[in-house]
């Protein structure tokens, strides 16, 4: 594919961005700056639970953050990970031949807790788990055990010799069980408090979830004029003759905001700096966001000092389409600490040493009037992974930061997140831990 053939067609770049807007705009409510997203789909006439599992196994559109079965109602509620799927989901199933309904549920909308998009982006977090057991545990005895993180949807243990498998430090014979969550924040709950009982248990793609091929074409490639452009077509290469200096974050937002690339969320994966600190390499998420950079800067770079702005291929990598689910409800690579009262132990430096652990930093700012702070992160995942080692040891963290509560904070240039995510509370090391 020639894609420098297709990058020269007249008006090509304002059509990837009327494109791209349309994709991106979502319903809002006209007097509140905050989104409103309709992700959760209610059925109507579902007799049994069998149904529900037969018209999951059937339909793959993408991963169900939470399901709630009103067995007297006859109904269920399907709690997506965005709205696209949803909708996606809905138009299969009345495609289909089963009888329920699908409609969309308007009411209150649950918000999931930062934690559980930390752990979809970061460890491909979904609501089915597989455990590894010892042999002779019985299916009843499995699901009796996993019960007591959450409700079950169903679970099995594989008893064939091909599902058997050793572990080669101790000797001990184990065979695989699979259990599938009414919601990922049980899965996470129940990954974590194995491995904190020295047992081995993992993340697996659930029933409804797409596969691996159906992914690239979902999430890794953008429709170019009835082509495709490669889903590794999304890194940009900047580059600065007097080097890089004072507020680089800030030029390249900038940038981000001339080439209309706004929108409800986070668009970088993350930010290197190359060639002793002269050439900057941003990749994106989506390639076409890399394109629309791409073009702003041969225009308006050297204008800001950035020159020979360069597409690049980057490496092929699975966990760009976990990253980009993550997005989608409300990621990015700003860090908020918030309801911060004890100002005297916790400056700039501090809040930039303890968070620096996690990945490059590029900045820390302080609102003392509104008692938070905001810690900007070269890449993506190193505000996924302070979540989730918060959330991994159950809330606690530094003792200066007792107290507070993180999140994902939006960004002026950005808007804001797609989500309003319910923020993670960090506790002292000696508060009693309440279930």
């Amino acid at each position: 594919m020639n894609v420098l053939k297709i990058l020269r067609r007249p008006n090509f770049f304002r059509r990837i961005q009327a494109r791209t807007s349309k994709a991106r705009c979502l319903t809002t409510n006209s007097d509140s700056s905050t989104q409103t997203q309709y992700r959760t789909l209610l059925l109507r006439d579902v007799p049994t639970l069998s149904v529900l599992n037969e018209v999951l196994d059937r339909n793959h559109v993408g991963p169900i953050e939470r399901i709630q079965y009103d067995s007297k109602g006859l109904r269920a509620f399907l709690s997506f990970l965005d709205q696209e799927t949803a909708e996606k989901f809905a138009i299969k199933v009345k495609k289909s031949k089963h009888n329920v309904d699908p409609i969309f549920y308007t009411g209150v909308q649950r918000h999931p807790g930062v934690e559980i998009v930390a752990a979809i982006g970061l460890r491909k977090a979904s609501r089915c788990i597989a455990v590894n057991l010892p042999e002779g545990v019985t299916e009843e005895s499995f699901k009796r055990d996993m019960s007591r993180f959450g409700e079950i949807q169903k679970a099995a243990v594989k008893t064939k010799k091909n599902d058997i498998q050793k572990d080669r430090r101790f000797g001990i014979m184990y065979t695989a069980g699979q259990v599938h969550f009414y919601s990922i924040e049980s899965a996470l709950r129940a990954v974590d408090t194995i491995h904190k009982e020295r047992g081995k248990a993992r993340f697996i793609v659930e029933e409804c979830d797409l596969h691996l091929s159906n992914m690239y074409r979902e999430f890794g490639r953008a429709k170019l004029e009835h082509r495709q452009l490669p889903e590794q077509l999304r890194s940009v290469y900047l580059h600065k003759n007097e080097g890089l200096r004072g507020p680089i974050h800030r030029q390249l937002m900038t940038l981000i905001q001339k080439a209309s690339l706004p929108a409800r969320g986070e668009v970088i994966q993350r930010v290197e700096r190359k060639d002793s600190g002269t050439g900057l390499l941003i990749v994106f998420i989506h390639p076409e966001d890399a394109l629309l950079f791409w073009n702003t800067c041969n225009s308006e770079g050297p204008r800001s000092g950035f020159t020979n702005a360069t597409l690049t291929v980057t490496t092929p990598e699975t966990a760009i389409f976990h990253v980009a689910r993550a997005v989608a409800m409300g990621a990015t690579r700003t860090l908020g600490i918030y309801n911060i009262h004890n100002w005297n132990s916790l400056s700039v430096r501090d809040i930039h040493r303890d968070f620096s652990e996690f990945g490059p930093v590029f900045e820390v700012r302080l609102s003392k009037t509104q008692e938070c702070a905001f810690v900007k992160f070269a890449y993506i995942s190193s505000s996924m992974k302070a979540i989730d080692h918060v959330s991994s040891h159950d809330g606690v963290f530094k003792e200066p930061y007792a107290g507070t509560a993180i999140g994902f904070a939006s960004d002026a240039v950005l808007g804001n997140p797609p989500i309003a995510l319910k923020r993670l509370r960090i506790r002292s090391a000696n508060d009693s831990l309440a279930f």
